[in-house]
């Protein structure tokens, strides 16, 4: 992947990253959908790669669940499920995987410490943008989020690999 689609790749999730968390549902429906049609058409070897989407979106939405239904996650409203702005993250995140992630494909222990690490952080910046919370004490839930994404991205990043594998295979 050349340098300039790489860049372009992070800046478009950082961009939605930000248009999801502020915008609410509405706007990271439009936000999602314009990142991947954008992704699938400059950035993205193959259009299949929207299957990688939706595996990454179905994982997520099993990890958030996780963690608001064991109570780390707190949502408005009592609500069980995550909300569509936070599965829009996942959509985004997951453009990621086999492009300016890519190199991570071959280090997957490195994945775990970044998931552990990277992810509360993530976590803990959109909570305070929204009004979702984090069960009390934050030092356990965001240690939570951290296990959580310690096995989540590099399942991400293994579904990835697997899917450049595939869309080689049948070239």
């Amino acid at each position: 992947m050349s340098k300039s689609k790489s860049l372009t790749n992070v800046a478009m999730f950082n961009g939605a990253w930000l248009c999801c968390v502020l915008g609410g549902n509405e706007i990271a429906i439009a936000t999602a959908l314009t990142v991947v049609m954008l992704h699938l058409r400059f950035i993205a070897d193959d259009w299949r790669e929207i299957l990688l989407v939706v595996q990454v979106v179905v994982l997520g939405f099993f990890v958030d669940s996780m963690l608001i239904r064991s109570g780390v996650i707190v949502l408005p409203n009592d609500l069980v499920i995550p909300p569509v702005w936070l599965i829009c993250l996942w959509i985004v995140f997951s453009t990621l995987l086999n492009h300016s992630l890519r190199w991570l494909h071959s280090h997957l222990y490195l994945a775990v410490l970044l998931g552990a690490l990277a992810a509360p952080f993530s976590y803990y910046a959109g909570i305070r943008l929204t009004d979702v919370s984090l069960a009390e004490p934050r030092a356990w839930s965001l240690g939570f989020i951290a296990f959580a994404w310690a096995v989540a991205f590099p399942m991400c990043l293994w579904l990835a690999q697997r899917a450049a594998e595939r869309f080689n295979e049948s070239i």
